[in-house]
């Protein structure tokens, strides 16, 4: 009896590490020197290469970054923060620092502040979500000098949300690939019909002087 006992004891702990072990691999938490950073910190952000704006009309930008941003939770199985919009910066190798495209210099801002959530579903593994925090992710494209002619044009694309992804138990960045932006009816005739968005981003701490992790 006490044989079969400790048998069942057994199968029974095998069974309950079994199904703690997808948990664990599915609770993104973010992290810095290996403790969670608190709800509340100051978290910031910079490109690892180009963002692009892929379409007719390509815009390209060689970095993006932000100084103002709070992760506002970091519970075990997912964090979140938002971004302000009025610190996100784009740059490039245009006229006083503005992204490049066949149509002329670009400058790029964001039009309101930016959610970021992970996700774990079924169907969302290592999957970060951005919104306009309660609303539509929306860029401002102003084409400075549109084809030479047209002068300064201003363009708006917005998306309801762009969905990246990341890699668990490594340097936490956010990887967007491909994600639609439509062209909004705010805008001139003269804009482009619509955008694809690629960027990656590291989540840092102290302006970027250190990259923090995803455990």
């Amino acid at each position: 009896m006490r044989a079969k006992h400790l048998a069942i004891c057994l199968v029974t702990s095998v069974l309950a590490i079994l199904s703690m072990a997808p948990m664990a691999a599915a609770s993104p938490v973010l992290t810095e020197s290996g403790w969670k950073v608190l709800p509340g910190s100051t978290v910031t952000g910079n490109s690892t290469g180009f963002v692009r704006f892929e379409g007719e009309f390509p815009v390209i930008c060689n970095y993006a970054s932000w100084t103002g941003g709070t992760l506002t939770s970091n519970s075990g199985t997912q964090f979140k923060g938002e971004i302000q919009a009025t610190s996100f910066r784009v740059g490039g190798s245009g006229t006083n620092t503005d992204c490049t495209s066949s149509l002329g210099d670009t400058a790029v801002t964001l039009s309101r502040n930016l959610c970021y959530e992970t996700r774990n579903y079924f169907n969302e593994t290592d999957t970060v979500v951005l919104s306009g925090c309660g609303g539509s992710v929306t860029f401002t494209l102003n084409f400075t000098n549109m084809a030479g002619y047209f002068g300064l044009v201003q363009c708006k694309y917005t998306a309801s949300s762009i969905r990246g992804g990341f890699i668990t138990n490594s340097k936490a960045t956010f990887n967007f690939e491909s994600q639609g932006l439509a062209r909004s009816e705010e805008g001139s005739f003269l804009c482009p019909s619509g955008y694809r968005f690629y960027a990656d981003f590291d989540l840092t701490r102290f302006s970027g002087s250190l990259t923090l992790d995803i455990s």
